[in-house]
């Protein structure tokens, strides 16, 4: 039997590490078994606590918020005073299997790699607001992004205040009033838009700082994730999810938010 505190301690210390439980189990003075245990019971309670807790959880912008982001955006980039965010997928290693069929649920052509994939909006705050997870690493990130809904929920982000989210060639423009496509073949002669393209591709690049802080700042998402049908998959994504916001919010050590709103 553990206390609460340790249980918390010991769902803290798994994200930060990768590979083997054995250095936990010497730090925490628990079998493998009674180990595993906690630790799923623990990371459950965890997201239980989070999910609407105010500094983790995972919701659109408030019409208050985007006007904040895009002043942000302005004081950077003028050509673009409509964005208010990022958009960008992250594909995550998991286990391959000798069964064809599960096996190419997973598979990644253009990569050659098994993947489970997620699609995340980074505000300027450097914040997640919108995010689709835990989707077979087959599915595109335009498709997850239209099957999990973030497509919905920018499009009424859009529709109340107006803001836009920056994204790259991966995502469907078409009819989408709510993206701006960041690119690298622009075509010259209108300075304007030539400004804007320039502006656009720097901007998409704090999704990059982003997806890279989830990972440095949470190491064990860098592991293989086990292939299993009971949840666990999504249950450690919504953990790290809600532990990023959090650590943003509380810690504010997040290169975006540096970089747009220092202030904070």
């Amino acid at each position: 039997m553990i206390s609460a505190l340790v249980c918390l301690g010991l769902v803290l210390a798994w994200t930060r590490t990768r590979g083997s439980l054995f250095s936990l189990q010497l730090d925490f003075g628990l079998s493998h078994s009674c180990l595993g245990l906690w630790l799923r019971f623990g990371m459950r309670i965890v997201v239980n606590v989070l999910r609407d807790h105010p500094l983790a959880r995972v919701r659109k912008p408030s019409p208050e918020e985007v006007t904040a982001y895009q002043q942000a955006t302005m004081a950077k980039y003028p050509s673009l005073p409509e964005v208010w965010g990022t958009l960008d997928g992250l594909n995550l290693n998991i286990q391959s299997t000798k069964d064809d069929k599960i096996q190419s649920i997973f598979y990644n052509g253009w990569t050659h790699g098994h993947y489970v994939s997620s699609v995340f909006v980074f505000g300027m705050d450097g914040v997640i607001k919108i995010c689709g997870l835990n989707a077979p690493g087959t599915m595109h990130d335009s498709t997850l992004a239209d099957y999990g809904n973030v497509y919905e929920k920018l499009e009424a982000v859009f529709d109340e205040t107006g803001g836009k989210v920056v994204v790259d060639s991966a995502f469907r423009v078409a009819n989408n009033n709510f993206i701006i496509k960041s690119g690298q073949n622009v075509p010259l002669g209108n300075l304007q838009v030539v400004v804007k393209a320039r502006d656009a591709t720097s901007i998409r690049q704090s999704s990059e700082w982003g997806m890279k802080q989830f990972q440095s700042s949470f190491p064990r998402v860098k592991d293989e994730f086990r292939l299993e049908t009971q949840g666990e998959r999504r249950i450690i994504l919504l953990l790290v999810v809600y532990l990023f916001n959090y650590r943003t919010n509380l810690v504010g050590c997040n290169q975006i938010r540096s970089t747009f709103m220092p202030h904070l």
